[in-house]
């Protein structure tokens, strides 16, 4: 007797828990389903080149506008480019442009990769990617000139060229500051003693260090930001004989 009434109670609960699953399905908007497209492409190539430059803004910046400087000092894991040593060695401004876009092409090629996106239904076809910079009176930009088709079910849609956003750091002033600087040794009979009364002309906080033989010249500017983190240009000075 037990068992025929549990059957029947077996059955109402199984019918009832279909006709839920049907009311709920029933009930489901196309705004609740998520919609593909292929600018996430796009989105993510645009995303890789501004966490490019703001990394490669950070690496110039410790290492006096190299990337990969030829000479230098080593401090931590930094390698402070030299602006002095027994003459002018401070990197010009296009060649730290020049510097800038060898480290963000650098980055990409290791970051910029689409597979993912390929594991989930996109067909992507990219071509060789050159990036260049444009260093503002106030900030810094970038672009990426690259061929990129990407398709996805019905969807197609051809990419040429990317623009990062820009980013509030004056690297070109604070170059110039430390051209200036090297200026000013390079006019002095003894260099590691030239007149400190330009500084109190600069707009930028600078603190110099001793490190053996030379010095190690940190300009902190309240105005060049990395997300919310105050922009450092460093370089160094050799006095060493």
């Amino acid at each position: 007797m037990k068992g025929q009434i549990t059957v029947p109670i077996i059955l109402g609960i199984v019918v009832l828990a279909i006709a839920l699953f049907i009311f709920f399905l029933g009930g489901l908007k196309s705004s609740d389903v998520v919609q593909r497209d292929t600018s996430e492409v796009a989105d993510f190539v645009s995303g890789t080149l501004d966490l490019g430059m703001r990394k490669c803004l950070r690496v110039i910046g410790m290492q006096g506008g190299w990337y990969q400087p030829a000479s230098f000092l080593k401090a931590g894991a930094a390698r402070i480019g030299f602006a002095w040593q027994g003459n002018d060695t401070l990197i010009g401004i296009d060649g730290l442009s020049e510097e800038l876009v060898r480290c963000i092409e650098a980055h990409l090629n290791a970051c910029l990769s689409f597979e993912s996106f390929r594991d989930q239904g996109f067909a992507i076809e990219s071509g060789e990617g050159v990036a260049s910079v444009l260093l503002g009176a106030s900030d810094v930009s970038s672009l990426l000139q690259m061929p990129l088709s990407v398709t996805l079910a019905e969807q197609q849609q051809r990419f040429e060229q990317f623009a990062g956003e820009r980013t509030p750091v004056r690297l070109s002033h604070l170059h110039s500051i430390a051209a200036r600087i090297t200026e000013l040794r390079a006019s002095q009979e003894e260099p590691r003693d030239f007149d400190l009364s330009y500084i109190a002309s600069i707009d930028v906080n600078m603190t110099i260090y001793e490190a053996g033989g030379d010095q190690v010249y940190v300009l902190r500017d309240p105005q060049s930001k990395i997300q919310s983190e105050q922009y450092h240009f460093v370089f160094a000075n050799s006095f060493s004989k």
